[in-house]
Order: C-alpha cells, then sequence, then structure tokens
C-alpha cells in the first residue's frame, strides 16, 4: 500500500452497513485499495449561509494544518540529518503511525467538543495549531541562535594556520611567558620552505634565540613554528619573516583568554545539546497534536462538504480509501461508477481531473465528497 489515502463520504442509501458493504463489494475484489470507516459526528448545522462561509474557511484551515504539520515534520528531518528510519520512528500520533491513526481515526470529544456549534468548534482547533506554529517559530530562533553562536566560535578553528585560531594548538610549554625582554612568537611557514625556514629564521634580525623553533602543527598547506626572540626587535623580525614568506601570527599565548574561550564554547556546546534535545522532544509531541487537528480538520470538512452536497437529515457514510502505489486513477474510476447515479455533472471518467469553479477558484469535482490525505512526503520530512 502507498502512503495516501482518499477520503470520501456518499450518502447512505437503505442502511449504513449495506451502504459500507456496496463499497467493500465494488473496490475490494480488485486489490488496488483498503477501505476504513472514518467517524465523522453529526455536528450541529446552522443556516446555508454559514455553511457556505465555513466551507471556504475549512479549506484555508485545511492547508494551514497540513502546512504546519509538515513543517514540523520537516524540522524534526533536519534534526535528525534526514535520518529517515529514525524521522519513521518518531513520526507518531497517539503511539500510532500517521497511516494507522488515519485508518483508526475516532473524533476525539475530549479535545473538541462536538457540541459546539460548528465555526466555533473550526476556530478552536485550527487555534491550537497556531498555537503549535507560533510556540515552534519562538524554539527555532532560540536554538539557531545558540546554534549560530557555536558555529561562530567553531569556525574560529576552521580554515587554514593562517587564518584559525591558535588557541587549542600552544600550550604554556610553547612559550616564553612573564618574561620582560623575550617573547615567543607563533609563525606560519609554506610546507615547501620549512628548509629554508630552519636555515635562515637565526639571521632575520638580531636577537633572536639560536635553535628556539619548534614545529607545533601541520595543516595541508602550512606549518605552525614558534621562534623566541627579544621583544625589542619583535617588529623588524615581522617584517623581514613577510618579505621572505614567513607570516608571524598576532599572537601572545593568555592563559586566562584561554581559560574564558574554553569555558564559553563548553557552556555553549551544552546549551546546544540541552536545546536539540528539548526540541526534538518538542517536535516529535507537537508533530502529533498538528496531525490530530489536521485530521479533525478533514473531518469537519467532510461533515461541511456532506450536508451541502447531500442536504438534510445528515446521513451519510465516511470511508478512508486507502490508495496502492499508482492506484488513484483505477480507484476514481470505480468509484465514477459505483456513483455515478448521485450526480451526472462528475463524469464517467474523473481521472481525467474533472473541475469546476467554487468561488472563482476551479477544485476537482466528483459525484461525491472527495479530500485526499497524502503522507507519503512526511516520510521525508518534506
Amino acid at each position: 500500500m502507498s502512503d495516501d489515502f482518499i477520503l470520501i463520504t456518499v450518502p447512505v442509501e437503505s442502511t449504513r452497513e449495506r451502504t459500507w458493504q456496496h463499497l467493500l463489494e465494488r473496490t475490494q475484489p480488485t486489490g488496488v485499495c483498503e477501505n476504513h470507516r472514518f467517524d465523522v459526528p453529526n455536528f450541529k448545522v446552522g443556516t446555508l449561509d454559514a455553511l457556505m462561509k465555513e466551507s471556504d474557511a475549512l479549506q484555508s484551515n485545511d492547508t494551514y494544518c497540513e502546512m504546519v504539520t509538515r513543517k514540523i515534520a520537516g524540522q524534526l528531518g533536519n534534526l535528525l540529518n534526514n535520518d529517515n528510519d529514525r524521522l519513521q520512528e518518531i513520526l507518531q500520533v497517539n503511539g500510532k503511525t500517521c497511516k494507522g491513526y488515519l485508518k483508526t481515526f475516532k473524533w476525539d470529544g475530549a479535545k473538541f467538543n462536538v457540541n459546539t456549534n460548528l465555526p466555533d468548534l473550526s476556530k478552536d482547533v485550527v487555534s491550537k495549531v497556531s498555537e503549535i506554529d507560533r510556540e515552534m517559530k519562538k524554539k527555532m530562533q532560540a536554538y539557531g541562535k545558540v546554534k549560530g553562536q557555536l558555529m561562530s566560535i567553531e569556525r574560529n578553528f576552521a580554515g587554514n594556520l593562517l587564518v584559525r585560531s591558535l588557541n587549542d594548538l600552544v600550550k604554556p610549554e610553547d612559550c616564553i611567558l612573564d618574561s620582560e625582554f623575550l617573547v615567543t612568537l607563533m609563525v606560519v611557514v609554506p610546507k615547501q620552505m620549512y628548509d629554508t625556514w630552519k636555515q635562515s629564521y637565526e639571521r632575520l634580525t638580531d636577537c633572536v634565540v639560536p635553535r628556539s623553533t619548534r614545529l607545533l602543527h601541520e595543516d595541508d598547506e602550512y606549518g605552525l613554528f614558534t621562534v623566541t626572540l627579544f621583544r625589542k626587535v619583535v617588529d623588524e623580525f615581522k617584517h623581514t619573516a613577510r618579505e621572505k614568506r614567513f607570516f608571524v601570527r598576532d599572537y601572545e599565548y593568555d592563559s586566562k583568554s584561554k581559560e574564558e574561550s574554553d569555558k564559553q564554547q563548553s557552556e555553549i556546546k551544552a546549551d546546544v545539546q540541552k536545546k536539540y534535545n528539548s526540541l526534538v522532544r518538542w517536535c516529535t509531541t507537537m508533530f502529533g497534536e498538528a496531525f490530530i487537528a489536521w485530521t479533525h480538520t478533514k473531518a469537519l470538512r467532510l461533515f461541511v462538504e456532506s450536508v451541502l452536497r447531500y442536504g438534510l437529515p445528515v446521513n451519510f457514510l465516511a470511508v478512508a480509501i486507502e490508495l496502492k502505489k499508482s492506484s488513484d486513477k483505477k480507484v476514481r474510476q470505480i468509484l465514477a461508477q459505483t456513483y455515478k447515479h448521485l450526480d451526472a455533472s462528475g463524469g464517467d471518467d474523473p481521472s481525467d481531473g474533472p473541475t469546476v469553479s467554487i468561488g472563482g477558484m476551479p477544485r476537482e469535482y466528483y459525484p461525491y465528497v472527495s479530500l485526499n490525505a497524502n503522507l507519503s512526503t512526511l516520510k521525508t520530512g518534506r
């Protein structure tokens, strides 16, 4: 089976069970889909004008709830480095997979009171998603801010020896510390010039301590060497070294500064990890809540569209049709033949994509009420 569903309603003919069995007889033997009852309660019906307005509002709410649900799944995908196996483990709704929840959907009266009038009920459902959306933006901003701080620090340790921080490369024993007259400089030397450096560094200026150079670190292009000399000739040494293509880094070891830098980096790393863990947990929980709201919005849409299509009293059967891969057209053909008596304007072959203009906007039209629920892209968090 695929991860895509068609949610439909059809008017009850004779009895609900007979209507259900008729649908099964027409679809199940073909092997192109599986049918699951979809629980849509009888809500309070207002005026026709109110239902028409609610139909437009619910279409917008449906799109918004889907967008937020997919956004959370996308954020989880990013947080998990697109590990789809792990993503599928945590994309759960009330302890079920998304498909499992949709196939066994029951209206949650504890969350959404069916005795509330339709406009208020619809607003209640979408308001929960709006709250999730706002909270997600705040949490992502907070996480992004601290992660940006860590990335900024880590950038200091990236790049070659000409530009990267030396704090993690230089140790106290590599330097002359607390001397009034002597200082240890850090010199970046191209790898192909190591011999030239060793043969010439003592003569670049006066007052260079003999045999004071030592290689501390290498990257792909350069080596980092120490050299000790008198403070009074530092500027002259730098100038002469630059002419010879040796690059003196503007660096002097400071144990206090290094400790503070290490502490700051450690604290930010811990904060990033803490916010990351919290964000993964929050997204995991809120994905389920958003998906629940999205599915309940589908149920509200099915009810409103069914009343507008079939009239009163309310008496229809709602079904979640689970499609096999690439079976959408075949299922539509079967449904068209089964329910063409409901409304001839749907045509005999709606698989060609019948549309009507409603409120100036084209919409797919079938002789039965129909909504799509595409879950396949949730696998990748898209």
